[in-house]
């Protein structure tokens, strides 16, 4: 019980409980393909934030302008280019809490030849 009581009140300041857990910043295609599933594909892969029906990262991705947003179906869903400052479990690749989040323009993520854009 006190290990549990441990983990939350790391979490909830931020900080890593475990040594799989590490803050940091994540930066790249931020892809919401469909409703409450959402992740992040950086130069080492992919970090599960959200899923549908099962985890949910802490915090919010970042609010995307029209500019900053493909859309890949009628409905609004799609990606965008962005960075997290996040905590993360690294051993699991998931996005644990969002400490902060931008939106960044489309070409960021299109000129880093370490990405590869969503297909539509």
């Amino acid at each position: 019980m006190i290990r549990l009581s441990l983990v939350i009140a790391a979490l909830a300041a931020g900080v890593p409980a475990s040594a799989s857990e590490k803050s940091g910043k994540l930066c790249g295609w931020i892809q919401n393909p469909t409703p409450a599933n959402w992740w992040l594909t950086d130069s080492r892969g992919e970090w599960i934030i959200n899923t549908q029906g099962g985890a949910q990262a802490e915090g919010d991705p970042p609010a995307f302008t029209a500019s900053q947003w493909v859309k890949t179906q009628p409905n609004g869903y799609g990606y965008g280019c962005g960075c997290i400052e996040a905590v993360v479990d690294a051993s699991e690749k998931r996005v644990l809490k969002i400490v902060s989040a931008r939106a960044l323009p489309l070409k960021t993520c299109r000129q880093d030849k370490a990405l590869t854009e969503p297909k539509e």
